[in-house]
C-alpha cells in the first residue's frame, strides 16, 4: 500500500490527467478508479480496508486475491502516467526540467534502438548528450557517447564522428568513475556509523587525505557534493561546530558562484545542514531565516520540505514559541502527502506529535492541534518501543514523553512500573557516550519515585544530575546524539509544574 500511495501521491501533485493516462477501460464505475480514488483522497491506509471496501460482496480470501491483482495492474498504469508529467511548468527548476528531460528521452532512445528505429534514436542521443554535458550528469554522457561511438563506428561510418564520441567517453568515464569513488566512500561511512560509530572521525580523514589529490582536478558537481559530504560526516564525528559551519558556508557559496547553474535543493540541503548547531547556540532568529530560505529553494511537499519544516519545529519548541510550533505542525502534517511517506520519515513526526499534546495538555499551546491520525493519550502512553541499536535516541525520547504525561495526568503508580525497567538500562548506559543527556534525564526521571512526587524534595534530590546534564551543554552532544526536540533542562522544569508540594507514598 505504502508505495501505490506513493505513487498517486505523486502523479496527483503533477496534476496529471488521469483520464489520458491510467489508460483505456477507465470509466466512471472502474475499479481502478475506485481504488485510485481511495488512496489518493486518503480514505484507506492498508491493503485489507482497500479490498473491503472494493469488494465488499467477496469472502476474505477471494477478495485478496482479486485485490492483489488489481492492485498491481494499477501500479502498473500509475508507473506509465509518470511518462506524462509535465516537467516545464514553474515549480521545477533548471536541474529539475533537464533531469526528467535527459532521463526521459535516453529510455526513448533504448527504446527505439530496441524497435530498429535507429535514425531516430541517433538524432535523440545527438541531442540529448549537449544537455547530459552541460548539466553533468554523466552516467547518461558515457552512455550516450557509447551508443553515438559505436553508431559511427559500425553503422554510419564516419572517423570524425567515432573519435568525437569515443574522447567524450573516455573524458567522461574517468570522471564517472571519480564519482563512484567518492560516493563509494560516501556510502561506506554510513554504513560505519550505524555500525561503529566510534570509528568514524578516523576512517573519514583517511578517505578526505586519499581524495584531496584529485578533489581540485575533477569537474563534477557529483563528485563536489559527495566529498563535502564525507567532510561533514568527518567534523560531525569529531564535534567540530566551526569547521560544520564553514564548511556549509564553503559549498554555498561554490554552488552559488556556479556560472553552469545554481542546484537550489543541494544548496537547501547544506544550509539544513547548519541548523542544529545554530539551534543549540539559540541563534533562533538566524535558525528561523537559514529555515525559511531552505524552503524556499525546495520543492513544495518534496521529502526535504518535509524535514525542514520538521527542523523549523524543533527551532519554536526550543524558543518556547510552542504555538508557532503545533501551527506549523498542524499545517504540515494537513498536507495529503504526508500521510504516504516512507516510515523511517514518518518517525520523528510521531515524536513531534507527542511532545505538542503534551504542551497542549500543560496548557501551552491553544486549541488541540491537529494529529496525522487520530491521537490517543492511552495508545502513546502504552505504546512501548524496543530499544534497537539504532532507533535507541528515538526510543527514550518516546519513554520520556509518556512518562511526562503520566506525571501530567498525576498516574503515580504507572510511572514506577514504567521507569524501574529502565533502571538497569540506564546503569549500563550513564556514561558520556551518544545518550549521555538522555540517560542523565531519565535519572532524574528515576529521582521521582524516591522523592515521592514531591517538588522541593524532586528538585534537591535531581541537582547532582542537573550538574552532570549540565557538564554536556546540549551544543557539545547534538553531533552524536542529535537535537533534543526540547532541551532536557527545559522539559525539568515542565516536569515539575506537574508537581506539588504533597507527599506521594505509594510503596
Amino acid at each position: 500500500m505504502k508505495e501505490l500511495a506513493e505513487l498517486i501521491s505523486l502523479v496527483n501533485r503533477n496534476k496529471v490527467k488521469r483520464i489520458d493516462v491510467i489508460g483505456s477501460g477507465y470509466s466512471r464505475e472502474s475499479k481502478y478508479k475506485e481504488l485510485y480514488d481511495l488512496i489518493a483522497l486518503g480514505k484507506v491506509r492498508t491493503d485489507q480496508e482497500a479490498a473491503e471496501l472494493i469488494y465488499p460482496d467477496k469472502d476474505q480470501k477471494t477478495a485478496k486475491k482479486y485485490y492483489n491483482r488489481l492492485k498491481r495492474k494499477l501500479t502498473e498504469r500509475v508507473l506509465n502516467t509518470m511518462f506524462f508529467i509535465d516537467t516545464s511548468s514553474s515549480k521545477f527548476n533548471n536541474l529539475q526540467k533537464a533531469y526528467y528531460h535527459c532521463h526521459k528521452k535516453f529510455a526513448e532512445i533504448k527504446i527505439l534502438l530496441g524497435r530498429g528505429g535507429r535514425k531516430t534514436a541517433i538524432k535523440l542521443s545527438e541531442q540529448t548528450i549537449k544537455k547530459t554535458i552541460t548539466f553533468e550528469f554523466t552516467d547518461l554522457t558515457v552512455n550516450l557517447a557509447k551508443t553515438l561511438k559505436s553508431h559511427y563506428g559500425q553503422w554510419e561510418l564516419n572517423r570524425r564522428l567515432f573519435n568525437k564520441y569515443k574522447s567524450i567517453q573516455n573524458a567522461y568515464q574517468e570522471i564517472y568513475n571519480h564519482e563512484i569513488l567518492v560516493e563509494d566512500n560516501y556510502t561506506e561511512l554510513v554504513l560505519l556509523s550505524k555500525r561503529q560509530p566510534q570509528k568514524v572521525a578516523t576512517k573519514a580523514k583517511q578517505i578526505v587525505t586519499k581524495l584531496a589529490p584529485i578533489k581540485d582536478s575533477v569537474d563534477s558537481l557529483r563528485f563536489i557534493q559527495f566529498y563535502y559530504y564525507i567532510l561533514l560526516i568527518r567534523y560531525n564525528a569529531e564535534n567540530n561546530q566551526e569547521m560544520v559551519i564553514q564548511i556549509c558556508e564553503e559549498i554555498i557559496s561554490k554552488f552559488k558562484e556556479s556560472k553552469k547553474y545554481k542546484p537550489s535543493n543541494l544548496i537547501a540541503l547544506y544550509l539544513n545542514e547548519s541548523l542544529p548547531i545554530i539551534i543549540a547556540k539559540r541563534n533562533y532568529i538566524q535558525g528561523e531565516s537559514i529555515a525559511k530560505q531552505s524552503l524556499s529553494l525546495l520543492t513544495l511537499h518534496s521529502n526535504n520540505w518535509f524535514v525542514t519544516n520538521q527542523q523549523l519545529i524543533i527551532l519554536y519548541l526550543h524558543a518556547k514559541e510552542y504555538q508557532k510550533a503545533s501551527d506549523l505542525y498542524s499545517q504540515t502534517i494537513s498536507v495529503k502527502r504526508f500521510s504516504s511517506l516512507q516510515d523511517s520519515f514518518l518517525e520523528p513526526w510521531k515524536i513531534i506529535e507527542g511532545f505538542i499534546h503534551y504542551l497542549h495538555h500543560l496548557g501551552k499551546i491553544k486549541p488541540l492541534p491537529k494529529s496525522h491520525r487520530e491521537f490517543r493519550l492511552s495508545r502513546f502512553v502504552n505504546d512501548v518501543p524496543k530499544f534497537s541499536r539504532e532507533k535507541r535516541g528515538a526510543n527514550i525520547t518516546i519513554i520520556i514523553i509518556q512518562v511526562l504525561f503520566l506525571l501530567q495526568q498525576k498516574k503515580y503508580a504507572v510511572i514506577i512500573d514504567k521507569i524501574d525497567s529502565l533502571k538497569s538500562y540506564c546503569h549500563r548506559h550513564l556514561r558520556r557516550n551518544d545518550t549521555f543527556r538522555s540517560n542523565c534525564f531519565i535519572k532524574m526521571l528515576l529521582v521521582l519515585p524516591k522523592s515521592n512526587f514531591n517538588k522541593t524534595a524532586a528538585k534537591r534530590n535531581a541537582e547532582h544530575l542537573i550538574s552532570k546534564l549540565k557538564s554536556m551543554p546540549l551544543e557539545y552532544s547534538i553531533q552524536k546524539s542529535g537535537i533534543e526536540y526540547i532541551p532536557y533542562e527545559e522539559l525539568w522544569e515542565l516536569a515539575l509544574q506537574s508537581l506539588d508540594n504533597k507527599i506521594i507514598q505509594l510503596r
